[in-house]
């Protein structure tokens, strides 16, 4: 006799799993707020930006349009705290808690 695996069952353990990443990502960032806050310089360069978000420095200046910064004479710094809060602009939460099957 052939077993037909339990579709939903399947779904919703793998929604489960993504919802837990998903928060573990949110605490991270959490995380990462209350230690720049206490950092003495809160301000970062392009290249550390770049780092920060793990991306390229092409990106960064694309970041431009969507997350405030600063120019100090022709360098361009953006502040941690608001690079932390695009992150968190892009979280998407689902609607419910899921139980694993």
């Amino acid at each position: 006799m052939i077993e037909i695996p339990n579709i939903q069952a399947m779904m919703l353990e793998r929604l489960y799993a993504i919802d837990e990443k998903v928060d573990s990502l949110h605490s991270y960032y959490q995380e990462r707020l209350k230690e720049v806050s206490s950092t003495s310089n809160p301000y970062k360069t392009v290249k550390a930006t770049a780092e920060f978000l793990d991306c390229s420095e092409e990106h960064v200046y694309k970041l431009k349009g969507r997350v405030p910064y600063h120019y100090v004479g022709a360098r361009l710094y953006f502040k941690t705290e608001d690079l932390i809060k695009y992150m968190e602009s892009g979280r998407v939460s689902p609607k419910s808690k899921f139980k694993k099957a």
